[in-house]
């Protein structure tokens, strides 16, 4: 693995803190550990808040279906009752062409939300999405589409845009993989998501025009057993494909304990070195996206660890104190546990680097917040802890005031003073000096007179 690369990540504007969200990025070895196809990547530890790797993250991308993830937040978070069913509108079959993504629903097929968050979510329904659209903006698509924008940028994703609720291509489109992380660490907390967003086969049962039901299949190979892509660590999330774009997938993944989500964005679906016999692009044997989600994940399965680096009243090292006749130091004490996630070989390279003040006076209380520890891994900080004393220090009266008279002499105020009452003294001598003079002069001179 190569040097450590670390990144500050937000702001977050979502305002987290440092021992939530680490900001790091490490770097994999690409002889060793995997070289990525997707042209923006980013990977985060759920656990620690760790941003473990990532690549071109602020890159602007078409979303293509990962869009669906935003439109279906705001379906769960604006449908009151999800098994209430409506009828999808004739007109937004007239609305995509031939070819698009979608699950065999068909005009005036009457559905509840859930099911159309089914069909949007597995096998990714471009028709559902404009259903669901329709539904929640009251029959204004636009409006639908303006609330993505909103939640969007609530969400701290200021460089994303939809353009549509299915992610379809259209240049007005973009995001980026940082945004689609921000927008999927907020979705997976929405009531309801997760159930519908990791389900990889879903009968959703009969409909007026489906009379004996279907079943709802999910897009992510890495889900279904039969599948060459079958990674049992993966949870979900959604995929997105357009031959103008690549191959999108967000995803998250559990395993020993760890859980992460990864944003892959622009994996190649055609070989470019090669055409067919008419010209036309020759797909690829392999699903990159999924190869890549794979190889990330077990690159970072394997190679992290969680680790304890600083222990609540660990000892950290001391500091001068001025003014007690009882100690002349006073030990110092880290205020909290400190964990993080490292790669497994730098995990015994860690250090502490303090920052204390060369003394403190006293009175010092136990408690009493000191300086603070920075936990350092190859050269990059990890955290940051409060030190604090360990033991109560009285003050000796005596070295107070005495400390306190030999500060006023340094005072520049009592330097000042000190310096004027000399002056003045010194003025008065001299003038007392020459007015003794002076009246000797006027003695002299009276008595040779007289």
């Amino acid at each position: 693995m190569r040097k450590l690369a670390f990144s500050l990540c937000l702001l977050l504007s979502l305002s987290l803190c440092l021992s939530s969200l680490a900001s790091a990025a490490y770097m994999p070895d690409e002889n060793k550990d995997f070289k990525t196809n997707s042209q923006a990547v980013y990977l985060y530890n759920t656990d620690t808040g760790t941003v473990i790797y990532q690549k071109n993250e602020q890159m602007k991308l078409q979303p293509a279906s990962t869009a669906k993830i935003m439109t279906a937040v705001l379906a769960l978070e604006n449908t009151d009752d999800l098994d209430e069913e409506f009828t999808y509108p004739s007109y937004i079959f007239n609305m995509l062409e031939p070819g698009v993504s979608q699950a065999d629903v068909r005009v005036g097929e009457t559905m509840t939300m859930r099911k159309a968050l089914y069909a949007l979510m597995l096998q990714s329904d471009c028709f559902s999405a404009l259903a669901i659209a329709d539904r929640i903006g009251d029959g204004d698509i636009d409006a639908f589409i303006q609330m993505m924008n909103d939640k969007a940028k609530e969400l701290g994703a200021v460089n994303t845009n939809f353009a549509n609720p299915h992610g379809l291509y259209d240049e007005n489109n973009y995001t980026t993989a940082y945004d689609l992380f921000l927008i999927t660490k907020y979705a997976v907390d929405v009531d309801g998501f997760m159930e519908i967003a990791s389900t990889p086969v879903k009968d959703i049962g009969p409909t007026n025009i489906h009379s004996e039901g279907y079943n709802m299949i999910t897009t992510i190979l890495p889900m279904i057993k039969s599948s060459e892509y079958y990674y049992e660590p993966i949870r979900g999330i959604k995929t997105g494909t357009l031959d103008e774009v690549g191959r999108n997938y967000v995803s998250m993944a559990s395993k020993n304990g760890y859980t992460y989500i990864l944003v892959l964005l622009g994996a190649p679906i055609y070989d470019s070195s090669s055409t067919g016999e008419d010209g036309s692009p020759v797909p690829l044997a392999q699903n990159t996206v999924f190869q890549d989600a794979i190889n990330i994940y077990e690159w970072a399965f394997n190679g992290f660890e969680s680790k304890m680096l600083l222990e609540k009243g660990k000892s950290a090292g001391e500091v001068k104190v001025r003014l007690s006749k009882d100690a002349d130091h006073v030990g110092l004490l880290a205020s909290e546990d400190f964990s993080a996630l490292v790669p497994s070989e730098y995990a015994s390279g860690v250090v502490l680097q303090p920052h204390i003040p060369e003394t403190v006076d006293a009175p010092v209380k136990r408690g009493d917040k000191i300086g603070t520890v920075d936990i350092v891994l190859a050269t990059e900080v990890l955290g940051t802890v409060d030190l604090l004393a360990e033991a109560d220090i009285s003050r000796s009266q005596t070295l107070y005031i005495l400390d306190y008279i030999k500060g006023l002499f340094k005072s520049f105020w009592v330097k000042f003073a000190v310096i004027l009452v000399i002056l003045i003294i010194a003025l008065y001598i001299t003038l007392m000096v020459l007015r003794n003079r002076y009246r000797k002069r006027y003695r002299r001179a009276h008595r040779h007179r007289g």
